[in-house]
């Protein structure tokens, strides 16, 4: 099992990292890390028109799993690209090599 540190700041300095890259600016990366037996989720973004970026801190640190924790991280980054309307984009297509989206269906 990996011993994750945080640093004083309470970011963690070597998480877990899933990394998908297209084109030459689209990427993602979702961390994770443990810490007292809760999983926590950091996640970033860059594209051609914009991004962001927030590490694995303690007090995200509130996941029973860290499968719960990658969830997590890719719906907070749809929510993000959908928000800058890049549903479309090579990153939004990425994300569901991690995740796929699944297809809500409605009976009315």
């Amino acid at each position: 099992m990996n011993e994750f540190i945080f640093n004083n700041n309470n970011v963690c300095l070597n998480p877990n990292r899933i990394t998908r890259k297209g084109d030459k600016h689209d990427e993602f990366e979702i961390s994770t890390a443990e810490h007292e037996g809760k999983w926590g989720v950091g996640v970033s973004y860059f594209y051609h028109l914009g991004g962001m970026s927030y590490g694995v801190s303690l007090q995200r640190c509130t996941f029973e799993s860290e499968t719960a924790a990658i969830l997590h991280g890719v719906s907070i980054l749809r929510q993000h690209l959908c928000r800058q309307k890049a549903k479309g984009s090579k990153i939004y297509q990425l994300l569901n090599e991690v995740a796929p989206e699944t297809l809500q269906l409605s009976l009315f």
